[in-house]
């Protein structure tokens, strides 16, 4: 079983990275619990907030579950509702304690799968909750153990200065894991958007209310249970959602999502007298890579052009995939010069790209032989339509004619079936 980890099939460096990791946890661990001193009430203390983090599982066991059957939702979690409190009643080596039961029992009752990730991910909130801790104390050793926390604004900025530290750590860390496994994530991959943020500051928010609930009644912190079932469903419903507007294998909208924020926008320009324009790409002799490489490395072609797609848009573009092997991007106030601009920036940076695929004969990863090009058509709004139907239907003959004029092109159609050029390879 252990032999069968994924883990082994990862690169040397990022083995040693995520073992760096994991080790530096638990020596951190050790050193914490032998250099604070530890009083019964402290344990007491960890064992209740433990009792409530097993409780808080319990109660989302089922949203976490369907989670885990679907894995490509992103995860957003509540713990630091528990972790935090911990961190700012107790010695900093039970923080560690509480991170390790917790996420034990996650094990036991809804993980199984990739064990490497889930030490890791325990190992980086351990770190990150006992760095906190540490600097609390430092911070505030005036209010050790179980004072008031809210007797001082001071202690109580501390408080907050001590959940983004957690946070941040954490962050850093599991950046750096993405990094080294998927060298070419982008930033958002690599940093979460506002709403894993959101999320997070909640649960810090959480947590400084549940440690000072703790200073006027251990009991107080039940509270939170419920709260944390809540919050749990919730978040999975605004994650199914966020999923049922992502394509699976590309991580671009969906044709009907991407339809639904093209609708809006087209609208939008029409009332303000602005432009828009459509970029309409298919891949050029996509099934001869299905057919000669297999469609795992289809599956690895249409992801590595989509984050080029990403990569070469601005932020409040809109980038989808349209079916098959075409992709479908608006460009909010964008005429057809800066659109075919972008459209050749996108051809030239696919036709360069070194796509490492699924061996054949399953013997590992290698680089796909043959070179992926992409045709694309443009269209412009108002120039050349009056509506998103209008648009597409325009942008499709201009792919039809860039297909026709020898792939790997962008192509404008200025005037009704009339060709403006189909703009060549740049050198090189």
């Amino acid at each position: 079983m252990f032999r069968n980890w994924q883990f082994w099939s990862l690169p040397r460096r990022v083995q040693a990275a995520l073992a760096l990791v994991d080790v530096a946890a638990l020596a951190v661990s050790v050193l914490l619990l032998l250099f604070y001193p530890i009083h019964a009430r402290d344990i007491a203390g960890i064992a209740w907030f433990a009792a409530c983090a097993a409780a808080g599982v319990e109660t989302s066991r089922r949203a976490e579950r369907f989670r885990e059957r679907h894995r490509d939702i992103p995860h957003k979690s509540l713990n630091a509702m528990w972790f935090l409190p911990a961190a700012l009643l107790f010695p900093p080596g039970l923080v560690c304690l509480l991170v390790a039961v917790t996420y034990g029992w996650l094990w036991l009752r809804v993980v199984h799968h990739s064990p490497h990730r889930w030490l890791y991910n325990a190992a980086t909130v351990m770190l990150g909750y006992a760095t906190a801790s540490v600097t609390f104390h430092a911070l505030a050793r005036h209010v050790a153990g179980h004072a008031d926390l809210t007797a001082n604004s001071t202690v109580l900025a501390a408080c907050f200065v001590a959940g983004v530290i957690a946070l941040t750590v954490n962050f850093a860390l599991v950046s750096m894991a993405i990094a080294l496994t998927t060298p070419e994530a982008t930033a958002r991959q690599l940093f979460g958007g506002p709403s894993q943020y959101l999320t997070e500051s909640a649960a810090i928010c959480l947590g400084v209310l549940g440690a000072a609930a703790y200073t006027l009644a251990p009991w107080l912190v039940l509270a939170g249970v419920p709260v944390a079932a809540l919050l749990q469903r919730t978040l999975l419903f605004s994650q199914l959602q966020r999923a049922a507007h992502t394509d699976s294998k590309t991580g671009l909208a969906t044709a009907a999502w991407w339809h639904e924020l093209a609708s809006r926008e087209v609208e939008r320009a029409l009332r303000r007298s602005e432009e828009v324009s459509v970029l309409l790409a298919d891949l050029d002799h996509f099934k001869r890579v299905n057919d000669t490489w297999g469609h795992l490395a289809g599956d690895a072609v249409l992801a590595a052009v989509a984050n080029e797609f990403a990569g070469n848009l601005r932020t409040y573009d809109v980038a989808g995939r349209f079916g098959g092997e075409e992709f479908v991007v608006l460009l909010p106030a964008t005429g057809p010069v800066r659109a075919r601009t972008v459209a050749e920036r996108l051809r030239s940076s696919i036709a360069g790209l070194q796509i490492a695929v699924p061996a054949g004969d399953g013997s590992g990863r290698g680089t796909l032989a043959d070179r992926v090009t992409v045709s694309i058509g443009i269209a412009a709004l108002p120039a050349q339509a009056r509506d998103l139907t209008g648009l597409l239907a325009r942008a499709d003959m201009a792919l039809y004619a860039a297909k026709q004029a020898g792939r790997d092109l962008v192509c404008y159609l200025d005037g009704p079936g009339e060709e403006s050029g189909a703009v060549p390879p740049l050198p090189g």
